[in-house]
């Protein structure tokens, strides 16, 4: 009885221990920022205090410039945040309009002024880079802009994929359609929902009842050698991620119409002298 109690209780352990571990190693639907803070003469100031808020919620996170004045944001949520800099005996400088996307690596360079902490310099309009030196995979990131402004026929958001360098539509007949990915069959794609599994397991394609175009905010193409967090398909992985909520009330109205009042008749109905065939779609 002492016995099995004991297995008992080890068990439970070990099985919290298990999954505290696998949320750690598994894909999380977030990106980073990584940098290094200097002086106007280019050299690295250490214990430089950085404090990173995120514009919509102003959750802050901070840290510290190393010995060689490096700095790291990890597991950040896509969004839009902006970075205060301070060191002793200089400006405090400012960075907005710093955007994180998922998957992907913003860099940033702070460089401070001599002066005084209470004198503020700021810096606006960060970019991400073009080439990305941290990693070897290959990406792609479509933007909630880009959704909601490019014509979607059935709203079907992952359509968009096929801006992404080397995916094409898979053929018809296609088990699952999507898309193909570098040359590899579009059943290997991985599709993640905010982090979790969003494949139909039948045809190994993405799950069709998440439809809500207007709800995504990002989602990001990788197209070749995926990150540890990855690799259950050899073909593309795809991380979408939902829009969240920020300390301001908002939301979203819209409608798709197709009528044929608004489209023109085909050569041959006009030849023919015919009438065009009626269309009412309303979304």
């Amino acid at each position: 009885m002492k016995l099995s109690r004991t297995f008992s209780v080890a068990l439970t352990l070990f099985c919290a221990f298990a999954l505290m571990f696998a949320r750690t190693v598994s894909a999380s639907p977030t990106g980073s920022i990584a940098g290094s803070v200097k002086d106007s003469s280019g050299a690295l100031i250490s214990s430089a205090r950085l404090t990173l808020v995120n514009i919509a919620t102003n959750a802050k996170v901070e840290a510290t410039s190393d010995s060689n004045g490096e700095f790291q944001f990890l597991q950040l949520n896509p969004a839009v945040y902006s970075l205060n800099v301070e060191a002793a005996g200089f400006k405090k400088v400012a960075m907005n309009g710093i955007v994180v996307e998922v998957d992907q690596i913003t860099h940033l360079e702070a460089t401070l002024q001599v002066g005084s902490v209470s004198e503020t310099v700021e810096v606006s309009g960060s970019t991400l880079p073009l080439l990305e030196t941290d990693r070897s995979t290959l990406s792609n990131v479509v933007e909630s802009q880009v959704i909601s402004n490019m014509p979607l026929n059935a709203r079907q958001y992952l359509d968009l994929a096929l801006l992404t360098p080397g995916v094409l539509p898979s053929a018809a007949g296609t088990q699952g359609g999507g898309f193909n990915v570098s040359g590899a069959r579009s059943q290997s794609n991985v599709f993640l929902l905010d982090g979790v599994s969003y494949i139909d397991t039948q045809i190994n394609s993405a799950l069709g009842n998440f439809r809500i175009t207007d709800a995504v905010q990002e989602f990001g193409v990788q197209t070749s050698v995926a990150t540890a967090e990855f690799g259950r398909g050899t073909g593309g992985q795809v991380n979408i991620i939902t829009k969240s909520g920020t300390n301001r009330f908002h939301g979203t109205a819209f409608e798709y119409l197709r009528n044929s009042v608004l489209d023109a008749a085909d050569f041959f109905t006009n030849k023919n002298h015919g009438t065009k065939n009626p269309l009412h779609r309303n979304q």
